[in-house]
């Protein structure tokens, strides 16, 4: 605060520093530092220079009247800017001597150094030749021309025209710079070019207005010649002096600094023009500035107090901002902490937030999702429910929920209405949730208890049919006793009948081997009988539909493993292969022990086409008919291999078939016997 309190007052400093050095600048034609340097006054080396350099001639032009003339009567040379020459001798204390010359000459005589200064306009071609000082007084330049001319009514037109015009008048350099094609006809003098218009000679004059009304006025040719209302120029008058003397500059200025602070110049015009003031530069007073300066104080100071009024009040806003930043930051993170996809949307669907989960599921940052359109992301953005719900429920204000498929996923979504304080509906929040694990850990869920049911039934119709093939063996045995070797149709069809009845309970152990649920505990396995077990189960199917198969395996097979994992993935990648040969083929089924237990199944079937081999491990993904088949098999017995910390591969091509080649690492006996 004590920081910002020096800033203003510093400021407030500045300012009046400014307004200070615009008032000087103003009543001056000077600024403020200027002003304190001339305020000094002469210096000792300027006063030496003025002492070694003797009087200062001034030589002007004899004919302009009531600036600067030659009485005809005493021939004495007076005027407005004599008597400004002669109080700026009297101000610097040395002799100023004056030279009444043709104003062509006294250009001459100053460039050369014969006089030291003269009175004139500044201009570029002037200041090639001449050192300028700081303004003396102000002047216009005008157009005088015929009163019944109406050609003539301004700077412009006088191209094409005769203008006359004293030789070495500012107002030729004027003209020549803006209008062309002016015939300039030159003369002696301001008088000599009066005459000529009123003769008829040229079309207009140029020159200084006090000149040339001064004549026409002594003429007596007012109500025949008129002044162009508008100004040719109005430009402050300067005093010239040679390129050599550049310390008679900052003589002057001072002197001129003088003669402006004691008004010497507005006596001069009351002596000659009485109350009006033609060549006198219009200037603010000073109480003008005063007030200004009064005014701009107090405005500083009730802004000052606005600044700390609104310092306590900025400080107070800031401080309910950072409340509302923690509050806003601790709802994002809350925002972000959630699981679910959260996407807030407005009514164009454009996506004004979204929360952590969806930028990774995206892939993308949250500022590059904010503000695109819904439909612009893809994928689950081009579902055409997602966009109903949405815009469901900005329209009727209600809850909407629903279940969709993508990529192989289940997303259950949810949106939410988002309310003004006026009960419309502003934004909308949709929570969208992968449910494809929980669908599958569902179906998994039936399909165990169903598989449980099918095991228990199978484990009572086995025992139930168990005690008929029992009482039939026991029969059979008698029979056989009974029955003589003379008999040999009786022992034929005996020995078929026992044959039968071994099968059939092959078949049943077989059954209660496979309906026993063996958990997730390792044992050891025999992969090859397990295989076995696997193709006697599926024999009916595979006789058929007219199904080889060709097993190669090693003859010891065995290792330890979870049973139940490797059956699901053995189940699942033979029930496949058999699926994809609908008329007849061949299944090979090749196992082997590695340094890891390594199997394929392959079939000579349809095969499955290249755009498909990246999606056959998803889940629900099926190129089966509906009712045909769930897209959970292949998903399964990948999900097996993984948890068996083993690899599946495919190799695929339509029309010839596919392999699928499983590599499953091996448990030592030692860490399962412990």
């Amino acid at each position: 605060m004590k920081k910002k309190t020096i800033c203003f007052f510093l400021a407030a400093g500045l300012l009046l520093l400014w307004l200070l050095n615009q008032y000087i600048q103003n009543a001056y034609d000077i600024n403020l530092f200027q002003y304190v340097s001339y305020s000094r006054g002469l210096s000792a080396e300027e006063r030496e220079w003025l002492s070694r350099h003797g009087p200062i001639i001034y030589g002007a032009d004899k004919s302009t009247p009531p600036l600067r003339y030659q009485d005809d009567e005493n021939q004495q040379y007076k005027g407005i800017v004599i008597d400004y020459v002669n109080s700026l001798s009297i101000e610097l204390g040395v002799e100023i001597k004056l030279r009444p010359l043709v104003w062509q000459d006294a250009l001459a005589n100053l460039e050369a150094g014969k006089t030291d200064m003269c009175d004139m306009f500044p201009s570029e071609q002037r200041a090639r030749k001449y050192l300028f000082s700081n303004s003396i007084y102000n002047l216009r330049g005008i157009i005088l021309k015929q009163a019944d001319d109406d050609r003539l009514n301004g700077l412009a037109d006088l191209a094409g025209k005769k203008v006359a015009a004293a030789r070495g008048d500012y107002s030729v350099e004027f003209l020549s710079a803006r209008v062309a094609n002016i015939d300039f006809r030159y003369t002696d003098d301001v008088l000599t070019a009066i005459q000529l218009l009123h003769g008829g000679a040229v079309d207009a004059v140029v020159g200084d207005e006090p000149v040339v009304s001064f004549y026409a006025e002594k003429l007596g040719w007012k109500d025949s010649l008129r002044i162009v209302d508008k100004p040719l120029y109005e430009q402050n008058v300067i005093l010239a002096v040679p390129k050599t003397k550049p310390q008679l500059v900052a003589i002057l200025n001072k002197g001129i600094f003088a003669i402006k602070q004691k008004s010497v110049l507005e006596k001069i015009q009351q002596k000659w023009f009485g109350i009006s003031a033609p060549i006198l530069q219009q200037q603010v007073s000073k109480t003008t500035f005063i007030l200004a300066a009064v005014l701009s104080i107090l405005a500083m100071m009730i802004l000052f107090l606005l600044y700390i009024a609104n310092e306590k009040l900025k400080n107070e806003v800031s401080k309910r901002t950072e409340e509302l930043y923690l509050s806003r930051d601790d709802l994002q993170k809350t925002f972000d902490g959630i699981p679910y996809f959260m996407v807030v949307f407005d009514r164009d669907l454009t996506i004004m937030n979204v929360n952590k989960a969806f930028s990774l599921y995206i892939g993308l940052p949250a500022a590059a999702i904010t503000g695109k359109n819904w439909r612009e992301l893809g994928g689950l953005g081009r579902d055409e429910a997602l966009q109903t719900w949405i815009l469901q429920t900005f329209s009727g204000r209600s809850e909407q929920s629903g279940e969709l498929r993508h990529g192989g996923s289940v997303f259950q979504v949810n949106t939410f209405p988002l309310l003004d304080k006026e009960r419309k509906v502003i934004k909308v929040v949709a929570a969208i949730q992968d449910v494809t694990e929980l669908r599958i850990s569902q179906k998994q869920f039936l399909q165990e208890s169903k598989m449980a049911a099918v095991g228990q039934l199978a484990a009572g119709v086995a025992h139930e049919i168990r005690n008929p093939l029992g009482l039939i063996r026991s029969y059979i045995y008698i029979l056989r006793e009974e029955v003589g070797r003379e008999k040999d149709n009786a022992r034929k069809a005996i020995a078929v009948v026992e044959d039968s009845v071994e099968r059939a309970s092959g078949i049943i152990d077989n059954l209660l081997a496979f309906s026993r649920i063996s958990g997730d505990s390792l044992e050891r396995v025999d992969v090859g009988r397990l295989i076995k077990n696997i193709l006697i189960l599926e024999q009916k199917i595979l006789q058929k539909q007219k199904i080889a198969v060709e097993y190669h395996g090693s003859p010891d097979v065995v290792c330890v493993m979870n049973q139940e994992s490797l059956k699901h993935v053995l189940i699942n990648l033979i029930a496949n292969a058999i699926d994809a040969m609908p008329a007849g083929g061949t299944l090979t089924i090749r196992c082997e022990l590695r340094e890891f237990l390594h199997f394929v199944v392959a079939d000579s079937g349809v095969g499955i086409p290249s755009e498909h081999l990246d999606s056959i491990f998803h889940p629900f993904f099926t190129t089966k008919p509906p009712g045909k088949g769930t897209g959970l098999g292949l998903y399964i017995a990948y999900n097996e291999v993984q948890k068996l910390g083993g690899e599946i591969r495919v190799a695929s091509e339509p029309g010839k078939g596919t392999s699928f080649e499983v590599m499953l690492p091996l448990v030592k006996e030692s860490l399962h016997e412990k």
